[in-house]
């Protein structure tokens, strides 16, 4: 009896090995499949090559199913994250013969309204209603004033031009004895074109027209060029709960300051949970050569970087500013026959400086806001968003500041400008 339960028990464990490594095989070679066509269902008004743009899949790539599966996944999020569809659905079918066909269907916003931030107030853009037309918008914010044009595929080419004319003005005082004014006139201009869906790149070039600044550079004209990039896999969140963007640019002055000046961001999106999310944010700027008249350097003091009335460690030839915000969404959706509203509650912490050198994180050297806001949000077709809050700048004692801003995605910042 002990002789056959010995070889009852080693059959079995033989069994077991025999399977799991069969198993492990199995896995580890999986079929794959040669995707042939990507069908697009109800697109309109959206091109077939931005929507291309979006998607992670492209014909003639192989790929396993569960590859399929999880590039399906990430086509959907990219594509919803966009705003500019109601609804996306993407289904793909094997066959035996080792091809595969893709379908993406698709319901448009009638009348989208994205918002993008920029530095002080909030970027309005109105997609346009039609393929050949430009997309528009305008921003009114107590500092800046701005219009937007933008033109996609120029010629039918991958190139957008993107044009923006503002008007700028802001006064601070950085000591009792010195208040500082400036006014300015600006227009910019920039080509961008996507290398890869994930992939994003602008050539912009600026002209500043200074209307009113200190002594020395009133009534001067400032021309600017460079190269922008963009590295986004913010997407990702929807899929794996983590997800990343990287920005980084450089500018060359070409008229009046010919200064090289650069700057490297990056943020990272943690979901914990569907109604939570995360943002760790980090931003650095520099200028590497030239002299820079005041109010062309960094600066910390607006409601998208440090929140406080910042007077102390004001503006410098290099900021670093370091960000965190913890969101929770979707508290309470009032639901509507136009469209759904969104209340989230969001609390977030800043830390910022600026100087000719940055110096480690210290009370003396770097500031430090705390503060909360309540954010509304519609859903499509309006895509629109508002926040309002308050923040209490604690280090450098230099008070607090209610703020209100409208936007869409705020961590994209300028680029898209």
């Amino acid at each position: 009896m002990k002789m056959k339960k010995i070889i009852k028990t080693t059959t079995m464990i033989i069994l077991t090995i025999i399977f799991s490594v069969k198993t492990i095989f199995a896995s580890e070679v999986q079929k794959k499949y040669t995707l042939t066509k990507i069908t697009l269902i109800g697109n309109t008004r959206v091109t077939e090559r931005k929507i291309r743009e979006l998607v992670s899949v492209q014909e003639g790539m192989k790929l396993t199913e569960s590859e399929l599966e999880f590039r399906s996944r990430m086509s959907k999020a990219k594509m919803q994250n966009s705003g500019l569809f109601m609804f996306v659905d993407i289904n793909f079918q094997t066959h035996e013969d080792g091809y595969c066909d893709m379908m993406i269907s698709m319901g448009e916003n009638v009348i989208l309204l994205d918002m993008f931030a920029l530095e002080d107030g909030g970027f309005t853009r109105f997609s346009s209603l039609s393929e050949n037309a430009p997309d528009f918008g305008f921003m009114v914010g107590s500092k800046t004033q701005a219009f937007y044009l933008r033109f996609p595929y120029l010629w039918n080419t991958p190139v957008n031009l993107a044009t923006t004319i503002a008007h700028h003005s802001y006064s601070m005082t950085l000591n009792p004895l010195n208040e500082y004014a400036y006014e300015a006139a600006s227009g910019r201009a920039a080509l961008d074109m996507a290398i890869l869906p994930d992939w994003k790149i602008k050539i912009p070039a600026v002209y500043r027209y200074n209307i009113k600044g200190d002594s020395h550079f009133a009534s001067t004209g400032d021309l600017s060029t460079g190269l922008e990039t963009l590295i986004d896999f913010s997407h990702f969140k929807d899929v794996i709960y983590t997800g990343f963007d990287i920005q980084a640019a450089i500018t060359q002055g070409i008229v009046s300051f010919p200064c090289t000046m650069v700057f490297a961001g990056a943020n990272v999106y943690i979901k914990p949970a569907k109604w939570e999310e995360v943002i760790l944010r980090g931003r650095y700027r520099s200028v590497l050569s030239g002299n820079v008249p005041d109010y062309l350097l960094y600066r910390i003091d607006n409601e998208y970087q440090i929140r406080g009335q910042i007077a102390n460690h004001y503006f410098g030839r290099s900021s670093v500013v370091l960000n965190a915000e913890n969101w929770l969404r979707d508290i309470f959706v009032s639901p509507s026959a136009v469209t759904n509203i969104h209340f989230s509650l969001i609390t977030f912490v800043d830390l910022g400086t600026a100087g000719d050198q940055i110096a480690p994180i210290g009370i003396k050297d770097w500031n430090l806001s705390v503060g909360g806001a309540l954010s509304v949000e519609f859903s499509a077709p309006l895509n629109l968003a508002l926040q309002a809050g308050y923040a209490q700048e604690l280090w450098q004692n230099t008070g607090g500041q209610f703020y209100v801003k409208i936007g869409y995605e705020y961590r994209k910042g300028n680029f898209f400008e």
